[in-house]
């Protein structure tokens, strides 16, 4: 009677260290001719023999789909939160233990996943320093960044523009510009953009001041020609509306004053230099283009005053990058 008991004892003690060992494993499969519960149990038993004692109470979840002559096979790691997954072909069909060898293929996966992790002699971890300022942070990622020749690439690009347009090229005339600009990579390599700009000047005649005011809308498109690191060079161009307006001011005796306005067609391209400080591009562009359909204001006996035709420009442009 005391044999029977403690061989009983025993069985029960096995049984519960067994128990205690096993990997929690939650299977799924799909379109697989498999014994469900013959490949969670060799499952179970393979993950057991890899993970570590004190990580066996995680639940692992493990998927074996069948399609057609190969079987994926995915781990979902809930200590790393990694998945992993392999495509392997399928066992052929005098295959004793096709089963077993999918339990295989399991523990490799999860021997894959912690492979970064794992270290069989693991430094001691020295006291941590004191975190890094804003400022060092970015230093460090310009220096990488300009070190290995990477630049991540916004998407966006908003900005504002001041230059000068030399307008009317056969008489010119001198017009300050200023400039709203709305850029994106969305297209790239191209630029897009939307801008609007202003122009305004005076010109004096004997018989008066001609006040010439330009208001414009242009959509464009620009492409890097040369990159090197923080500097680009550029190309762009670009076609909108024109509305200008001529009116006289101060007019001398014998003189009317009077005004005319009209829509025009304005085209142009440009080439320039840009410079990038983290989030910030500076560009300096020259300009060359053409204005159509504006009014002529007859000033007699001086000549015209017009700001159609070829004309000439140069922008210094800020923007910022997101």
């Amino acid at each position: 009677m005391r044999r029977w008991r403690s061989l009983t004892a025993v069985l029960l003690v096995c049984s519960f260290s067994s128990s205690a060992r096993a990997t929690q494993v939650e299977l799924s499969v799909v379109g697989c001719a498999l014994r469900d519960a013959e490949l969670e149990r060799l499952v179970t038993l393979e993950l057991s023999g890899v993970v570590d004692p004190a990580d066996r109470h995680t639940r692992y979840e493990v998927q074996v789909r069948c399609e057609g002559g190969t079987i994926a096979i995915g781990l979902h790691d809930p200590l790393t939160r990694k998945r992993v997954e392999r495509r392997v072909q399928a066992p052929p069909a005098e295959q004793p233990e096709p089963e077993r060898v999918l339990a295989l293929t399991v523990a490799q996966l999860y021997r894959a996943a912690w492979l970064e992790l794992a270290s069989d002699d693991a430094a001691p971890l020295e006291p941590a320093s004191p975190p890094a300022s804003s400022r060092a942070i970015q230093a460090a990622r310009e220096l990488s960044q300009n070190s290995l020749g990477v630049r991540s690439e916004p998407t966006w690009m908003f900005g504002v523009a001041a230059g000068v347009r030399w307008r009317h090229l056969v008489a010119p005339l001198a017009l300050p510009h200023a400039e709203l600009r709305l850029a994106s990579w969305a297209a790239a390599p191209l630029l897009l953009s939307a801008s609007a700009g202003v122009e305004l000047a005076a010109t004096e005649r004997p018989s008066g001041v001609v006040n010439a005011r330009l208001y414009a809308f242009s959509l464009g498109a620009g492409f890097a020609l040369v990159r090197h690191r923080s500097w680009s060079a550029f190309s762009e161009m670009s076609l909108g509306l024109a509305h200008v307006s001529l009116r006289g001011s101060q007019v001398a005796p014998g003189y009317v004053a009077a005004a005319i306005s009209k829509l025009g067609l304005d085209a142009s391209v440009g080439l320039g230099v840009a410079y990038r400080a983290g989030a910030l591009r500076i560009e300096l562009a020259s300009r060359a283009g053409v204005l159509s359909g504006g009014p002529i204001g007859l000033v007699d006996p001086q000549g015209d005053v017009s700001l159609n035709g070829p004309w000439l420009g140069a922008d210094l442009r800020l923007s910022l990058l997101r």
